[in-house]
């Protein structure tokens, strides 16, 4: 059955625009930090800490304790999401996307910062009647900024009229959104209520600037979002700023001078860019880094771009050829053996490649290889944890999931006890916190879903 989350844009609407722009719909409640992978109690729990004026006094939280636990933990995909435009009394409906947390560069409403998010693919509008049955009252309520509508309610504004988004394709950015554009044109079945799947959000969420832009972009230009890209890593500046800097001084769209700024960042910490980097951008930056910030950095910087090649080239169908090469001659040019991440990386890319060509090529290669794996030496950083706090995790798991709630899929061979793990929500090497509070007990797989999902 269908249902669909009203979220309101900020307070009186403001941030309407900026949900339609980039696809997304928000809340505050930022001093929470990152919901993903966290069950309703342990949001409870974060509440009361966070914000005691909020907390009855039997200890309970009791304002928008609720409306947190619909956004981050109970929407899910398939799940529909509205919010209203008040001025013109309609309400815009997607489908809603997954949970992300945007510390730096969260959206803002009156004092309040939106950190938290969901990715949404925007599919259509809906008038709100004055009176009659299609007005939805409940979609008026004061005092409630997020919330499930009705199953009346829901049937009720899928069988209404619909009408495209051409009223506000102004506010849609011509770099991100022309996948949204396309899907957007195939309405929604009413009777098999077939939803966009996983693959709209992919194409959503990382449809690229237009290539066009890229490869008018000069290395004088990339010189200066390098120099940018370090400010606001270090704190110097914020994103507004610098993107602001960017576009004025020397000439940037202020999409590309964001992909550029948030491209470092993953690079410096060894994560997957989903953005398309040129090679000349990737053939400054990768030299700098390792200037600037030293090996360990360039090392990250390696293992980021190899599994950003392995993500866009799974996405588009392709190979990245010409950033495979200057990855390759960069990485051959750095004496001593890679990290343990640059290794699982490039063999990810690999695996990618081989299944990409054609089977026959690839049996023939088959045919002829060895039956045995080589060795090859890496290089890896281990943190000391502590063990109290993994111990009080697990005590507190008592034997099941903390993630789907599952028990644990087996016992230890060695002691007959639960073999659960033990996942920092911000990994230790991002510079996360050993504690009980940053760890959450997981199974094997939902432990590899954080990591790789």
């Amino acid at each position: 059955m269908t249902r669909i989350l009203l979220v309101r844009a900020g307070h009186g609407n403001e941030l309407l625009d900026e949900f339609i722009r980039l696809g997304v719909v928000a809340v505050g409640w930022g001093k929470l930090g990152d919901l993903s992978f966290t069950s309703a109690d342990t949001i409870k729990t974060m509440l009361c800490e966070q914000y005691p004026e909020n907390v009855k006094v039997s200890g309970e939280p009791y304002k928008h304790l609720a409306e947190i636990i619909h956004f981050a933990v109970e929407a899910k995909r398939g799940d529909l999401v509205a919010t209203v435009d008040g001025k013109h009394n309609t309400l815009i409906v997607g489908a809603i996307g997954p949970y992300k947390y945007n510390p730096v560069n969260p959206l803002r409403s009156g004092e309040e910062l939106y950190r938290h998010v969901r990715l949404v693919t925007w599919e259509f509008s809906v008038d709100r009647e004055i009176d009659g049955p299609h007005s939805f009252p409940e979609t008026k309520q004061l005092g409630k900024s997020t919330y499930w509508l009705s199953e009346q309610t829901t049937e009720s504004i899928m069988g209404a009229n619909r009408k495209s988004l051409a009223a506000y394709s102004s506010l849609i950015s011509s770099n991100v959104i022309p996948a949204l554009q396309n899907m957007s044109a195939t309405p929604v079945n009413k009777d098999s209520e077939t939803l966009p799947n996983s693959e709209h959000f992919e194409r959503a969420e990382q449809a690229n600037p237009i290539p066009r832009k890229l490869k008018s972009i000069d290395l004088n230009q990339i010189k200066a979002a390098f120099d940018f890209a370090e400010k606001v890593y270090d704190g110097v500046s914020s994103i507004e700023h610098a993107a602001v800097r960017l576009r004025d001084d020397h000439g940037l769209n202020e999409n590309s001078a964001r992909n550029f700024l948030l491209q470092y960042r993953c690079m410096l910490n060894g994560e997957v860019y989903k953005r398309t980097q040129s090679p000349l951008a990737l053939s400054y930056f990768l030299p700098k880094i390792h200037e600037t910030r030293g090996r360990e950095a360039a090392e990250n910087a390696i293992a980021a771009t190899w599994m950003h090649i392995a993500y866009y080239e799974q996405l588009r169908k392709t190979l990245l050829l010409k950033l495979r090469k200057v990855l390759t001659t960069f990485e051959n040019g750095l004496s001593g053996h890679m990290s343990q991440q640059v290794e699982e990386a490039k063999f990810s890319a690999a695996v990618g490649e081989s299944l990409r060509k054609l089977q026959s090529a690839r049996q023939a290669r088959l045919s002829k290889a060895s039956k045995k794996a080589n060795v090859i030496q890496v290089t890896t950083k281990l943190y000391q944890r502590n063990p109290d706090v993994v111990a009080e995790v697990l005590f507190r798991a008592n034997g099941f999931c903390e993630i789907c709630h599952q028990s644990a899929p087996f016992n230890r061979r060695c002691d007959g006890s639960p073999y659960i793990e033990v996942h920092h929500k911000i990994q230790l090497a991002h510079g996360g916190d050993d504690t009980v509070e940053n760890a959450i007990a997981a199974c094997p797989n939902c432990h590899r879903k954080a990591h790789f999902g």
